[in-house]
């Protein structure tokens, strides 16, 4: 039976939607570290995690690279910096960056460039370099997988659900799983993109620095674009490309009526 309360809600405005997903997204790290760490632990030398929620890093300057780790051709860094990432007091990621920083340039001119290159190896305790699996990507996919559930069998997220929140189709119930995962592939496509070149980069040791830059420089704009959509239409009052493609909207439930009054 539809519901006449979502039927009947207006178009979520976009800076309550942005919360929902800060929410959710701030939630979901958190609970990915917690269940990251243990791995790490248990296995390091086979899983790795790049980041945490929340997170502190620490840095010191070296005099010259661990043993086993070499530039790469054409680098030759004058910065040597080793970075322990701690999960509340607890380090769980090692890295050394090799930076070569260089100033061209008139001095007196005030046309100084710095031009700056980098090489970020991971490593164990022993600073030796350690070829791990991160689990980042994984975590990433499974939190796209709950969006997509948590959307299309319960209308809303745990964001979207504190928030009052719906994604309702267009008789004002859940849309299904179809078409949360239509919504929210192409709202997130961008960012999926961006995952699956970088693995093949990774896997393939195809491009270069200057290409990955590219890359994302590419997709923050198609994010910015897809942003500035969803705020337009939100201000309209109208439903996003992404849910006019899925058959869907976002609503906002109003608050129900006091029974004391009346």
């Amino acid at each position: 039976m539809p519901s006449q309360a979502a039927a009947s809600g207006r178009i979520a405005g976009f800076w309550t939607r942005l919360l929902a997903q800060l929410i959710d997204l701030c939630g979901w790290a958190f609970a990915a570290t917690l269940v990251g760490l243990p791995l790490v632990y248990l296995a390091p030398g086979t899983f790795g995690l790049a980041s945490a929620f929340p997170q502190s890093q620490d840095c010191t300057d070296l005099s010259a690279p661990p043993p086993g780790i070499r530039p790469p051709a054409g680098l030759s860094p004058n910065l040597i910096r080793h970075c322990s990432k701690s999960f509340f007091g607890f380090p769980f990621r090692n890295e050394i960056a090799l930076v070569e920083e260089r100033e061209i340039g008139m001095l007196t001119a005030e046309r100084v460039v710095t031009t700056r290159r980098s090489a970020t190896y991971v490593v164990g305790p022993d600073l030796r370099p350690v070829d791990a699996f991160d689990l980042d990507s994984i975590t990433s996919l499974a939190y796209l997988a709950y969006v997509v559930t948590a959307q299309g069998l319960y209308g809303a997220t745990v964001g979207k659900r504190l928030l009052r929140l719906r994604v309702v189709d267009r008789y004002g119930v859940r849309p299904g799983l179809g078409a949360a995962a239509i919504r929210n592939l192409v709202l997130n496509g961008p960012i999926l993109v961006g995952l699956a070149l970088y693995a093949l980069m990774e896997w393939t040791s195809f491009g270069s620095l200057t290409l990955l830059l590219w890359l994302a420089a590419v997709l923050a704009l198609c994010n910015l674009a897809i942003a500035v959509e969803v705020w337009l239409t939100a201000r309209k009052g109208k439903p996003s490309l992404h849910d006019r493609l899925a058959g869907t909207r976002v609503v906002r439930l109003p608050r129900p009526a006091d029974p004391r009054v009346g």
